[in-house]
């Protein structure tokens, strides 16, 4: 694949021998239980308590074994997308509020979902003949097939607003961002200008969609290669034109590409690699430093012009650590993952880890790790954040002592 889906934002550096892209354990063993407990809590965040709710990969479908589970996206009302995957076979699910957990499957092939918009269907990339399907909970049938060809989508990466998704499809020697509305006719979101390809991963209420535009055919690495500035993040309106989210006006690192949006056009990614700073956990080289990607935020301030700033690492993580922002909402909440090298003495920074940022009296953004803010099990990890709606409600993957399990956190 020559874009990284949104679906592989963070992955641990811990080994993973499973197979399995996605969560992985920690360097802690724990026992797998071959049943399935439903599993209640209560965490606080600051003055606020939260109840989480934890599907583990032993529960859904348990007859295939899945190794993995991911919480992808959750909707206004709270329901949750994701999969569950081993080695031989990749599944989505479906994840209401107060039910049960049920698969997507379109005429016998597995599904797996893209994105949610703001009426609850659910937008998926399935592994049969067709490929782009819309499943909506409740109704009488509830796939719908995309009858597209892979040069008007190849897939859908991203969904928002009434029936607003956005994805790509395949040119003759590029890739090309793609936006469907109401219509279901999809419309071509054109790279930035000089370069030649383009993808588009997330779309709001408007239909304003980000993404990123690079230089670079299909023959080559698009969005997050490791070199300087291959791809260039981007928002495109109405009236389908690429803009560029600036640089910083430090100018050491750019925005490559764009993750997440939010009814405002405040927008949130990944940068160009940043050097870290030096300390006992790590002494940069030439080869540590090109892997040292941040995560950014793009607003417009109050003369409405755009700004483009990095999104801080939490205290004591400025070494070979990829931190990568995933979604925001309506009230500036952002959340994302990190995954960097052990170091010794810092407690709870070493793998993947997922991260709050949110903005303070001053309007900048703080950072906190999502386990900090919980009263979790001894040993307990939440690894991923992919997903917080304009409630609160969040949505990532975990790990405790009954093994690995999606969850959904709210407020």
């Amino acid at each position: 694949m020559l874009f990284r889906s949104p679906q592989y934002r963070c992955h641990a550096l811990a080994p993973n021998t499973s197979g399995v892209p996605g969560p992985t354990r920690s360097r802690a063993s724990f026992p797998h239980r071959d049943f399935w407990t439903a599993s209640t809590s209560v965490v606080k965040l600051r003055a606020m308590a939260f109840r989480i709710e934890r599907l583990y990969v032993s529960s859904f479908e348990p007859a295939e074994s899945f190794q993995a589970i991911v919480g992808l996206q959750i909707d206004a009302s709270g329901s949750v997308t994701g999969w569950a995957a081993n080695i031989n076979r990749k599944l989505g699910f479906y994840w209401p509020i107060g039910a049960d957990p049920y698969p997507l499957v379109y005429n016998g092939a597995d599904c797996e979902p893209r994105g949610i918009d703001g009426a609850g269907r659910v937008f998926l990339y399935c592994q049969g003949p067709t490929r782009s399907v819309i499943f909506t909970p409740g109704a009488g049938n509830p796939y719908q097939a995309l009858n597209l060809t892979t040069y008007q989508l190849s897939d859908i990466l991203g969904a928002g607003g009434d029936s607003w998704c956005v994805g790509f499809a395949l040119g003759h020697a590029n890739l090309y961002g793609v936006r469907l509305g109401t219509d279901r006719v999809p419309h071509t979101l054109p790279p930035a200008r000089d370069d030649s390809s383009s993808v588009a991963v997330a779309v709001n209420v408007h239909g304003v969609a980000a993404g990123a535009s690079s230089f670079l055919s299909t023959s080559g690495l698009f969005g997050e290669a490791l070199i300087d500035r291959l791809g260039r993040a981007v928002i495109w309106g109405a009236d389908g034109h690429a803009k560029l989210i600036p640089d910083p006006d430090d100018h050491h690192w750019s925005p490559q590409i764009c993750r997440g949006i939010n009814s405002h056009d405040v927008v949130v990614g990944s940068t160009s690699p940043i050097p870290p700073k030096r300390n006992p956990c790590y002494q940069p080289t030439a080869a540590r430093d090109i892997g040292t990607t941040r995560a950014f935020v793009s607003f417009k301030n109050l003369i409405g012009q755009r700004e483009t700033v990095a999104l801080p690492p939490v205290q004591g993580d400025d070494r070979l650590t990829t931190i990568v922002a995933t979604s925001i909402n309506d009230g500036n909440q952002i959340v994302g993952c990190r995954d960097g090298i052990d170091c010794p003495g810092v407690a709870g920074l070493s793998g993947v880890r997922a991260i709050l940022w949110k903005q303070d009296a001053r309007g900048n953004w703080q950072p906190e790790l999502l386990e900090s803010l919980c009263t979790l099990a001894n040993g307990e990890i939440l690894n991923e954040a992919n997903a917080i709606n304009n409630t609160g409600q969040i949505t990532g993957s975990g790990i405790d002592s009954n093994g690995i399990y999606a969850y959904r956190l709210t407020p």
